[in-house]
């Protein structure tokens, strides 16, 4: 029985004890302590930070850019601008520039109370352009045709091909080039900051046409014949017209039969291998009665006896 109650006076004594402990830490506290209230203050919001880079600040119209972020203290990041869509906290991605000119690329990154953006904006250089023509593509011979170009967005540009034309050009102008006999190419690449372009035509030289034409003889009488020589280079065909008529091999030659007194006309065109050329010969021929010359050597003397009051003297 005594052992029981010096437990009981133990446990007692330690229940007061633990009483007087929790009154002398309330006490500390001051009143909110004592009246039994504690505030727990929040965590301090912190606004989300963003870093945005790029490769670089220029690039030629479609070439890619290389865009690097990373975001601190935020949920969620959105692509604006030149760019869309959800990004991750931290990551890289490629871009084009669609368009010349600057383009803005914004990353925004937030949280429930805060957002933050970074931006970076890139020049889009337009690519060069060129206009290279010839006047004509195939010429004759001793002929010329004039070979032009221009270009937009370009520093310099390069001749090359045909020996006759080669080294640095200027950003515009034009060439007078005398065709030679066979095909030549010329070729023109141009730079400039948004990259390069290059063109190229033909010229060709085609063999100027030839054509002789002859008569055996440039007057003959009423009966007689005449021959008609012909040669040709260079040609498509040919076609005869006005004493003759129809189509011709290159070369050749007819006898003529007129049956008419007077002037004849014999004309031979051949087109040349350019096409709308033509090239074109013509010859004459007069054709007399042979009585003609009689008959008028008998008329004068006729006149001259009946001037002399000799009469008919025939």
């Amino acid at each position: 029985m005594p052992t029981q109650l010096a437990r009981a006076a133990r446990a007692l004594r330690r229940r007061r004890a633990g009483v007087l402990g929790l009154l002398v830490v309330l006490a500390g506290c001051g009143d909110d302590a004592a009246s039994g209230r504690v505030d727990l203050q929040p965590p301090v919001a912190v606004a989300p930070t963003v870093a945005l880079t790029a490769s670089r600040d220029a690039a030629a119209v479609g070439e890619p850019v290389q865009l690097s972020w990373h975001a601190d203290h935020a949920d969620d990041c959105f692509a604006s601008g030149g760019w869309e869509g959800r990004k991750p906290l931290s990551g890289r991605e490629s871009v084009s520039l669609t368009v010349a000119g600057e383009q803005v690329f914004t990353l925004t990154c937030a949280t429930a109370r805060f957002q933050t953006s970074d931006s970076v904006t890139l020049r889009g250089l337009p690519a060069p352009g060129l206009e290279f023509t010839l006047s004509a593509a195939r010429v004759l011979v001793g002929e010329s045709a004039t070979l032009q170009w221009v270009s937009t967005d370009a520093d310099e540009c390069l001749a090359s091909g045909d020996a006759e034309w080669t080294g640095v050009r200027a950003p515009s102008g034009q060439m007078s080039l005398a065709a030679t006999l066979g095909l030549r190419a010329f070729m023109l690449q141009c730079r400039g900051p948004g990259g390069q372009v290059a063109r190229s035509v033909t010229l060709e030289g085609l063999p100027a046409p030839t054509l002789v034409l002859a008569i055996s003889a440039s007057q003959i009488e009423l009966g007689q014949s005449a021959q008609l020589t012909w040669n040709s280079t260079s040609v498509a065909g040919c076609v005869a017209s006005d004493g003759w008529s129809g189509p011709r091999a290159a070369s050749g030659q007819e006898r003529l039969h007129p049956s008419v007194l007077g002037e004849h006309r014999y004309t031979l065109s051949c087109d040349a291998l350019l096409p709308g050329r033509a090239i074109e010969r013509r010859v004459e021929l007069q054709v007399t009665d042979p009585l003609a010359q009689a008959r008028a050597l008998f008329e004068q003397r006729q006149q001259l006896r009946e001037a002399a009051g000799l009469g008919d003297g025939s």
